[in-house]
C-alpha cells in the first residue's frame, strides 16, 4: 500500500479518536452513549454503600444479586439479603425498558451492571442505600 496513503489514513483515524470523549454503541436497537473506560470505576456494592458520597454521580461497575419486581427493582450484596428483605444491603435499579422486557433472563440471578450511582435517590419508599441509574450494561454474571 502507498506510504502516503497509510500516513493520511493514520492521521485521520488518530484525529478522530483523539477528539472523542464518549463512545457510542448500539445494543438491542438502543443507542447508548458510554463514557470512556478511564471513567468507569469497578467497585463492590459494599464500597458504594459504605462510601456513597465518594461515588455519587460516578459511572460504576458492580456485581450483585438482582431482583426485578414491581416497586422492588434492586441489586443486593447476596441472594440471602433479597430473601430476607434486607434492602439496605442493596441499591435501587432504574431498570430500562429493555431490561424490563428481558426480566426472565435477569431476575433472581447475579448480574454485572454498569451505570451511574446516585447516593441521594434511594428507590421506592427510601428503602435502599442509593440507586444505579442510566444503566449502560446489564448482563448475567457467570462463574469465571
Amino acid at each position: 500500500m502507498n506510504p502516503k496513503l497509510l500516513l493520511g489514513l493514520a492521521l485521520v483515524l488518530s484525529g478522530g479518536l483523539l477528539g472523542c470523549s464518549t463512545t457510542s454503541q448500539r445494543l438491542d436497537d438502543v443507542e447508548l452513549s458510554i463514557p470512556p473506560a478511564a471513567e468507569l470505576l469497578d467497585v463492590s456494592l459494599v464500597q458504594l454503600i459504605a462510601n456513597s458520597k465518594d461515588y455519587d454521580g460516578k459511572f460504576v461497575r458492580v456485581i450483585g444479586f438482582v431482583s426485578l419486581e414491581f416497586e422492588g427493582n434492586g441489586i443486593y450484596l447476596h441472594e440471602e439479603d433479597y430473601k430476607h428483605g434486607i434492602s439496605k444491603n442493596g441499591l435501587w435499579i432504574d431498570a430500562t425498558v429493555d431490561i424490563s422486557k428481558r426480566k426472565v433472563e435477569f431476575d433472581k440471578k447475579y448480574v454485572l451492571l454498569e451505570g451511574t450511582f446516585n447516593a441521594k435517590e434511594t428507590g421506592h419508599m427510601g428503602l435502599w442505600s442509593g440507586s444505579i441509574q442510566q444503566i449502560k450494561r446489564f448482563q448475567v454474571w457467570t462463574k469465571p
